[in-house]
């Protein structure tokens, strides 16, 4: 299934096209300058297997990782990422099992809690929970 160009708007009430030199560099309040609808949260920042990983990821959805804000959660305080707008996923094997792989819609967003990047790539179960998932948030029309 392919996204067509300008489709990605269709997801969201309010959808901004900023052009690069619109956004200020100052990284001293980042939660005012970040206009990204994307949030990708992670424990740890990723070693090449992960990153070759969420490469394919991220193409599979059809998403630029000029899309994405990417956070590690060694750097950020959780509850920033809980009040972010858009589509929250945290990559985290440390998460209860309950809590993953299902989509949880909140006034703000929608939030997906998987296993992390590692685990995932090394489980064909994992890996096929995982594309329902972002199937349902990014390829199919709700």
């Amino acid at each position: 299934m392919k996204i067509e160009e300008g489709s990605l708007s269709l997801l969201y009430d309010n959808f901004y096209l900023l052009k690069k030199n619109d956004l200020s560099t100052k990284t001293d309040n980042v939660e005012s300058l970040t206009t990204k609808k994307i949030t990708m949260a992670f424990v740890n920042k990723m070693n090449e297997e992960e990153k070759e990983f969420f490469n394919k990821i991220i193409s599979a959805i059809k998403i630029e990782i000029s899309d994405l804000d990417l956070v590690f959660l060694n750097e950020t305080d959780i509850n920033n990422i809980y009040k972010k707008n858009g589509i929250v996923l945290i990559w985290d094997d440390n998460i209860s099992e309950e809590n993953k792989y299902r989509i949880i819609l909140t006034e703000k967003n929608k939030l997906l809690k998987t296993d992390g990047l590692l685990k995932i790539n090394n489980s064909q179960d994992l890996k096929a929970r995982l594309w329902n998932c972002l199937k349902s948030l990014f390829l199919e029309k709700n």
